[in-house]
Order: structure tokens, then sequence, then C-alpha cells
């Protein structure tokens, strides 16, 4: 059978449609029942189905606001700051004036609209104009021509690339889970000290080791009372600590790298506050590292584990093997919003976080290290097997979105 491809714009199989944001000066505009996307709700997001945003608004915004009620399945396309974001409508949703939204006719696989937009990113970035930031307009998008198959070609190049997209967001929801579950027990042992009012309240040994998942060993090491301390009560025997007491705490270093040295030809990735910035040839940290933002982007929490350079807008904190897993959930659990001192951007120092406290038991810590290196490591395994299908769907992604492989 042949598969015929032909030449169309975007309006020949879409109707392509605005967004709009409703006044925030009337209170009942929002926080209703309509979800609403913004380009920012993209930022990050990595699976290809959406159901909300941060925000929703009511069906009196809607009614009074240029947004448009979009049905499932609708190709979501930022068209300004930046160019370039795509998902799929996963059930009615509006979104503001950043997007133009393709509302797919009948005869047309809205997956494989979503890659091969995907895959004609830098193409429709070019297309953008203005002078402040870039933006492409609604009779941009339904200009853009693209060659595509027949209905039955495009779902089955979809449901090739779909299957990589699928192992990978399974395997990115087992590591929320197994991070949750180690927030969980974090949170459970050192903020609420659940197991010790258990013990404190008398409740029974067996019933404790079931719903805390202890064994005797574990549950022997907990206290059954509490003692007063500079952070209020703390479980019998812990001590009060701080950061600096069990980590060191270090500014990045500005790498010495021009513009056009700013290339993954370079092995060692180079991480900002917000996560990896380009990449370089040489480390500047070579043992188990935790990063934070410093200046600008507060509160992400990275382990590195990899040879690294960290840049001078992140903090860095370099502790024991046995404190390693309790340091990053500690740092996860911190309000880093709270230490802002910047005026312009947010700013936090080195000597307020070194001197943030922390509850701290040897005993109790080296368990959860026990526990939780497990879940890390069956996420470090996962992470390798999501970087090697996000290669092979890349480099199968642009051959057969313009049918030069035969499905």
């Amino acid at each position: 059978m042949i598969n015929i491809w032909k030449k169309i714009q975007l309006q020949d199989v879409a109707e392509v449609v605005g967004g709009g944001t409703p006044s925030t000066k009337d209170p009942s505009y929002w926080n209703g029942a309509v979800a609403w996307l913004t380009p920012k709700d993209l930022s990050g997001y990595s699976e290809r189905y959406i159901f909300r945003g941060e925000r929703n608004i009511s069906h009196k915004g809607l009614d009074n606001s240029s947004a448009t009620l979009l049905p499932p399945g609708t190709v979501l396309l930022t068209s300004r700051a930046p160019i370039g974001y795509v998902a799929i409508a996963k059930n009615f949703i509006s979104t503001n004036q950043g997007f133009k939204s393709l509302v797919l006719k009948k005869g047309q696989y809205p997956l494989f609209y979503y890659y091969l937009l995907k895959a004609n990113v830098e193409y429709i970035q070019n297309m953008g104009s203005g002078s402040t930031f870039k933006e492409v307009s609604g009779k941009v998008v339904k200009e853009l021509s693209f060659l595509v198959p027949e209905y039955d070609e495009q779902k089955r190049i979809a449901e090739i690339l779909g299957a990589f997209d699928d192992k990978i967001e399974l395997l990115q929801k087992q590591n929320k889970t197994l991070e949750d579950m180690a927030k969980a027990i974090f949170k459970s042992w050192f903020v609420n000290f659940d197991v010790v009012k258990a013990k404190q309240r008398g409740d029974s040994k067996a019933n404790i080791m079931r719903e805390y998942h202890l064994t005797e060993e574990l549950y022997a090491l907990f206290p059954s009372s509490f003692e007063d301390s500079s952070l209020g009560p703390i479980p019998s025997g812990w001590e009060v600590k701080v950061i600096s007491d069990i980590a060191k705490v270090s500014t990045g270093k500005r790498p010495q790298i021009t513009k056009d040295e700013k290339t993954e030809l370079y092995k060692v990735p180079v991480y900002g506050g917000n996560g990896i910035k380009w990449w370089t040839d040489k480390p500047l940290y070579t043992n188990p590292i935790i990063i934070t933002g410093r200046v600008g982007t507060l509160g992400q929490v990275y382990r590195i584990y990899d040879f690294v350079w960290v840049s001078d807008n992140a903090l860095v904190f370099e502790t024991m093997p046995e404190d390693f897993e309790y340091l990053f959930y500690n740092l996860k659990n911190i309000d880093f919003s709270s230490f802002n001192r910047g005026s312009t951007q947010p700013l936090i120092t080195q000597g307020d976080i070194k001197h943030i406290s922390c509850v701290y038991s040897e005993a109790i810590i080296k368990k959860f290290h026990t526990i939780v290196i497990q879940y890390e490591r069956k996420i470090q395994n996962n992470n390798k097997q999501i970087q090697t299908l996000t290669e092979l769907r890349d480099s199968l992604l642009p051959r057969l979105i313009s049918g030069k492989i035969e499905v």
C-alpha cells in the first residue's frame, strides 16, 4: 500500500484558537471549575496530556473574556513567552492569550500533530516576530505548512512514538511514587515524630510496627518520650543541630567559559539554581553533592552523583554518605522563600542556610539512609532507562514525522 503524504496548512486540518485572561479585578471570574492554562504551566511539563494548570477560572470568567473552552484532544501550542511548548488537552480546558491551539477536524489524529509540532519547534519559533518578545500570530500558525499522511498512517506513527512516551511516563510516575514514599517516611520520623507519639500514647507494639512498617530493630531505636529543646519538644535522646554541623555549605563557581563553548559536545553538566545550564569539559565536584538555588530560583533541590560543575547562583552541600539522604529530604522540607533577602530578585545566603536547625539521631538517620537509598537506586536506574528511551524516541521522531521511515 502506498502511503500518500500531502502538503497542508494547519488551517486545512484544524481550527486555530487563541485564548484569554478574565479580569483579575473581579474575584467571581476566578477559582471556578474551568481548567485554565498559561505557558508557565507547561514549563518543565514532560507528559503529553494535561488536564489542568495552576489556576482555574469560573464559567462567568470564561463568558466574560476571550478565553475559549477547548475540547479534549485539542493540541495546545504556546505562541509566546516562550514559543513552542506543546501538550494535548485531556479534558475540556481553556488557555490564556499565550496559546494558539489546534482543534483538529475529523479525520486527524491528535497525537500525530503533537509530535509534528514537537519535531518542528525551531521552524515555528523562527516564524515569530516582535521587538519585546517574539510571538507567532494566529494568522502565522494557520499558514504553517507541513507534509502529513492519511489518518491511518498518522495513527501508526503516533503509536510508535507513543510507545516510547508510555514507558517514559510510567518510569517517571514510579520515580515520583518512590520519592513521595521517602518524603512520607522523613516527615513521619523527623517532623511529626509519629512513632514516638504512638509509643508515648501506649499504642501496642504490633500496631505501631504494622502501621509504620518497622522491623523489631527499628522499633527499638525510637524512644517513647519527649524532652525540651530550642526547637520545642523533640524525642528523648535526640539532638538539635544546624545544617553546617552535618554538611559543608559553599557557593558554586562561575566557570571560565565563553558563549561559543556552551556546547553539549562536552560531557560535564554545569548546574545552576534550576537545573542544567550548559556543558563544560572540567568538573568542579567529583563526589556526590546536593545543590539548591542561591539567587533567582529558590527551593529546587537536586542530588548529583556524577562529575559536575556548579555555577555561582547555587549553593552546594557536601556531607557524609550516611547523612546524604537525610540532608536531601531535610532541605526539600525547608521553605526557602522565608529566607529570601533579595529586593530585585530572590536571594538566600550561606549564613542563613548554615544556621537552619534540625533534629538529629545518628541511629535513626542511618536506618533512614538504608531504606531510602534503595528507592534512590531504583530512581537512578529508571532515569538511565528514561535517557535511553528519550534518545531513541528523539532519533526516530524527525524521520517518522517526515515520512523518511515507512511504518
